[in-house]
């Protein structure tokens, strides 16, 4: 087995212009905050909520807005997870429930602060033809904006022959005789931070497009596959208080690689203890929305298209293993633990609503949620009022959310200043295979 234990320290030429960047941009983002806010003495103006804006129901958190006169900041955050097999609870943890059909899970997390100064360029000639998502009426141009943000991915693809070997393994369940699980497992996770710029701009009558480029900084990742097979005897072994689930195996063989920022199958007992690694990468996200007909509006937002992360002196482990219960010895295991530049692949994750206004009231909705491993639909139904506050009449929608495939129920509130979304199958949380919480809070000057 191939050990170094010294790490390389080559400079990535990769490694050394991303960082530039990302320090460029942040430099270049605290000029314009410089430059752009300025203190005002006077009557605060209230944020125009994006979801009440935008006719959105069923997702509280909306990056792509009409173009306001004033300056705009916004702060949002989103979790979305779904475990078929096991609770959410139960699959992080122990596995000690009863486990259901299912070959994925995935947990996936946003936070953004946005900042978006006075548009400068509001073209007057689309104010009416593009205001379509506030009867108050508000003129569209090309607005320019910045942020910063934080995003996790975990995302788990498996069979459920796996699936069930191991979840034999952690409640002490002997494997059926003369029977064959092919094994495979597929995990992608990344969590990083970085900075943004943004632009939402015109493109027809009704209809607007907002592109966004990030540059990342790696936080954590794991990326990589077991693939084997492993069959049990054709007869059962007497079962004692002693037996463990190898005693009926007849055979089994399977391979391991994976890259990490740290050792998450005990590596460090063989004295592997690698530094962790710089990653820098980028990313694309893109926003459209536009008028269908009078009452029917179209969201498609995409997030981290063309994704890529850059790592540096990456840890790494392959293992091949073989075991036969008539062998001397029954097993072999080689391997190699090492470091090398990698380039990991970010999640990408796509979301969409289709909104219908029925009367002033009341809005249908039908959403999706689409990424890697899953494609999750929503139908809600909104009711938007006013209530008083501060002796003003301020809008409110109320919106119930149904999520057929999870069998999951949800609620969404927005206003002028905050919105809220929450989903789930169960309101136990230890119980619990979906989830889904959405929040934001905005302000306008």
């Amino acid at each position: 087995m191939n050990m170094p234990y010294s790490l390389k320290m080559s400079s990535s030429p990769i490694g050394l212009v991303a960082s530039l960047l990302l320090h460029l941009l942040l430099l270049l983002l605290l000029l314009l905050q410089m430059v752009c806010i300025q203190v005002s003495h006077g009557k605060p103006t209230k944020i125009t909520n994006p979801s009440i804006a935008n006719n959105s129901t069923t997702k509280s958190i909306q990056f792509i807005q009409p173009i306001q006169p004033k300056r705009k900041a916004t702060w949002s955050t989103s979790a979305s997870s779904y475990s078929p097999a096991l609770s959410i609870h139960q699959f992080v943890d122990d596995w000690n429930g009863q486990l259901t059909k299912g070959d994925y899970a995935f947990a996936q997390g946003r936070t953004a602060i946005d900042f978006q100064p006075a548009s400068s360029s509001t073209n007057e000639s689309v104010k009416d033809s593009t205001n379509i998502f506030n009867k108050k009426g508000y003129s569209l141009g090309y607005g320019l904006g910045y942020g910063l943000a934080m995003r996790y991915d975990y995302l788990l693809k498996f069979n459920e022959p796996t699936a069930e070997v191991y979840w034999r393994y952690k409640n002490k369940q002997m494997l059926d005789t003369d029977k064959r699980y092919p094994l495979t497992i597929d995990a992608e996770h990344n969590q990083r931070v970085g900075a943004n710029i943004f632009i939402t701009v015109p493109v027809a009558d009704n209809w607007q497009i907002q592109p966004r480029v990030h540059l990342w900084k790696g936080s954590h990742a794991i990326d990589g596959r077991i693939m084997g097979k492993l069959s049990t005897l054709k007869q059962a072994q007497p079962i004692t208080e002693d037996s463990k689930l190898h005693d009926n195996i007849d055979k089994a063989d399977f391979s391991l690689n994976y890259h990490y920022d740290k050792p998450a199958l005990k590596e460090e007992k063989l004295q592997w203890l690698p530094k962790k690694p710089d990653g820098y990468g980028y990313s694309f996200d893109l926003a459209i929305q536009g008028k269908l007909t009078d009452d029917t509006y179209l969201r498609v937002e995409g997030y981290d298209l063309l994704g890529t992360m850059y790592w540096q002196d990456m840890p790494m482990t392959r293992y091949v293993f073989d075991y036969d219960v008539s062998g001397r010895p029954p097993y072999t295991l080689e391997g190699q633990l090492d470091t090398e530049d990698y380039r990991q692949s970010l999640p990408w994750r796509v979301e969409s609503q289709l909104t219908h206004q029925l009367t002033d009231d009341w809005q249908l909705a039908l959403s999706n949620q689409v990424n890697d491993v899953s494609h999750l639909h929503q139908l809600s139904a909104t009711y938007q009022t006013e209530l008083p506050i501060n002796n003003q009449q301020q809008p409110i929608a109320i919106s119930g959310i149904i999520e057929p495939q999870t069998r999951s129920y949800g609620v969404a509130i927005d206003t002028e200043y905050a919105g809220l979304k929450w989903l789930t199958d169960d309101i136990d949380t230890n119980k619990a295979k979906r989830g889904d919480v959405q929040f934001y809070f905005g302000y306008q000057w």
